[in-house]
C-alpha cells in the first residue's frame, strides 16, 4: 500500500485538520492554540481557560489520514514524544484511495472524521519497526477509549477543567 506525504501534498487539508482538533477542544472549554511557525513537534498549546488558575500547558501534535481505507496506522518520530504530552489521531475519511473504482469522481468511502486523542505513554507502548521507521498501526487495537470527545476528555482531565454547566 501506498503511503502519502499528506503535509505537502495537502497543506490545506492538513491545516484542516489541527483547526478541527483546535475547535473541539475550545469546544470542550480547553484553551487551545496553533504552537509558534515551524514547531516540528507539536501543533498545538493547550491550557486550562483561566491561565492565572492553572498554569499547566499541554503540547499535542495532531497527525492525519486523508483515506477512508487506509491502514489505520501513522508514523512517528521518538525524539518528538519528549516535547508532546499528546499527539492527536485525526482520519478524515475524505474517500477511498486505494479501493477506488474506475470511476474517478466518485466519492466512495466518504464519512465523517474520527479524533483519537493518545497519551504518549501509548504511543510509546505501541510503536513498532518497519523498515526505515517507526509506526504505530491502531487498526487492531481497542481504541474507543481514546475516540472523539472521550479522548479530549483526557486533556480536560489533565488540566483540571471541569465539563461546562
Amino acid at each position: 500500500m501506498k503511503r502519502h506525504s499528506y503535509s505537502a501534498a495537502y497543506p490545506v487539508v492538513t491545516l484542516g485538520a489541527k483547526y478541527l482538533v483546535m475547535g473541539h477542544l475550545l469546544r470542550r472549554n480547553i484553551l487551545a492554540s496553533r504552537a509558534p511557525a515551524r514547531r516540528a513537534a507539536y501543533d498545538l498549546i493547550c491550557s486550562h481557560p483561566i491561565l492565572r488558575r492553572k498554569g499547566r500547558l499541554i503540547h499535542v501534535q495532531v497527525k492525519c489520514r486523508l483515506a477512508s481505507d487506509g491502514d489505520r496506522g501513522f508514523p512517528v518520530q521518538a525524539e518528538m514524544l519528549d516535547m508532546i504530552d499528546f499527539l492527536v489521531l485525526v482520519f478524515l475519511n475524505i474517500g477511498d484511495f486505494y479501493h477506488r473504482s474506475q470511476d474517478r469522481a466518485s466519492r466512495g468511502g466518504a464519512r465523517g472524521a474520527e479524533f483519537f486523542t493518545f497519551p504518549v505513554s501509548f504511543i510509546r507502548q505501541q510503536m513498532r519497526r518497519q523498515g526505515d521507521e517507526l509506526r504505530v498501526e491502531t487498526g487492531g487495537l481497542d481504541i474507543e477509549r481514546f475516540r472523539n470527545e472521550a479522548g479530549f476528555e483526557q486533556i480536560a482531565a489533565v488540566l483540571e477543567i471541569p465539563y461546562p454547566d
